[in-house]
């Protein structure tokens, strides 16, 4: 008698199949290359490198005469535009993915990419609201892929959605170790950027609940800040922004009106294991999202900031989540239809 067992072959060919499809993932991840372009590192948030990724500015400088002459040297095609550049033009390394930052230049300096670069894939990235930055129609083209970190910029603009991201190097380093001890409950820092009425009266909530805090609020240090008994500071190195995170229980995150995409805090509360104060009401529909943790202004009328400080910090799915918001995975991500972290 001769049996045959063509199911099981075929269970044993799939699975063969699905093997080799994943070790061919794992070697083209770890082979693929990626340039990242950005248009300033003035606060030293990002590394030259991170794992097969090189990182630039694109520019030697961004003082306001070199902003000025590179604009006309763009705009007319004159010859000399490599020399306002950085050397990320003429590396030597045969790049899978070229990711511009949104910048003033984009749809002249997409060109220059072509020209170095013609056969890796071309994305910009828009890192900030595109009501704030450049006309996605001046950049819209065939050979050029269009993401953002906003949703709610993706449906209005037709573009693709990555999630926000963060150098978990930061953390891993001795100068940014996550500290048990706080010297202060709530801790802010950035500019103004019309938010000043919203960060006053959360100083004078959390004064009325002698919750400590300290805002750091940026801006013309000559000039008064309007309530506050104080002027505003001057920018501060990433690292030092850290240093204030690490000795704090929770951070604040104040975002404009009609954003819907994660700033730089929610992530470094997250990777940080801090609590998170936000008016962020879409906050809740993200993958991070964990009530424990994150306290969302004018929403919370069943508990009160002291209270939510106070309670211990929820660590569930931490892992998981550094994980998923590292800008290794964020790279990788853009090799997907569209990420999953919104509800």
């Amino acid at each position: 008698m001769v049996c045959f067992s063509f199911g099981e072959d075929k269970v044993q060919s799939k699975t063969l199949t699905d093997s080799v499809d994943f070790v061919l993932g794992v070697r083209n991840r770890i082979m693929s290359k990626t340039l990242v372009l950005i248009d300033n590192n003035r606060n030293g948030f990002f590394p030259n490198r991170i794992g097969n990724n090189d990182i630039f500015e694109l520019y030697k400088s961004n003082s306001k005469i070199n902003r000025i002459l590179r604009k006309i040297v763009f705009k007319y095609n004159l010859p000399f535009s490599n020399f306002f550049l950085t050397s990320w033009y003429n590396q030597k390394t045969d790049y899978d993915k070229v990711i511009m930052f949104d910048t003033g230049n984009a749809k002249y300096l997409i060109k220059i990419i072509s020209k170095f670069y013609p056969k890796a894939r071309k994305i910009i990235w828009f890192w900030n609201s595109v009501e704030k930055t450049i006309n996605t129609e001046d950049v819209r083209h065939k050979d050029i892929e269009l993401w953002s970190f906003d949703p709610h910029d993706c449906n209005k603009y037709d573009l693709k959605y990555n999630t926000q991201f963060y150098i978990s190097e930061f953390i891993n380093s001795k100068d940014s170790l996550v500290n048990p001890c706080s010297d202060v409950d709530v801790f802010f820092v950035g500019t103004d950027k019309g938010r000043i009425k919203q960060l006053t009266k959360l100083k004078h909530n959390l004064d009325q609940m002698s919750v400590s805090s300290n805002f750091y609020i940026v801006g013309d240090p000559t000039k008064y800040i309007p309530g506050w008994n104080m002027n505003y500071k001057v920018p501060i190195e990433y690292n030092h922004i850290l240093e204030h995170n690490r000795h704090s229980k929770a951070i604040v995150d104040i975002v404009s009106d009609g954003q819907n995409g994660l700033t730089l805090r929610p992530l470094e509360a997250l990777f940080m294991k801090k609590k998170l104060i936000t008016n962020m009401k879409s906050i809740s529909k993200f993958k991070l999202y964990n009530r424990n943790n994150i306290y969302i202004i004018d929403e919370e009328s069943d508990r009160s900031i002291k209270n939510f400080i106070e309670s211990p910090y929820d660590e569930t799915g931490y892992i998981e989540l550094r994980s998923y918001y590292s800008f290794e995975n964020w790279i990788e991500r853009f090799d997907e239809e569209n990420a999953e972290d919104y509800v």
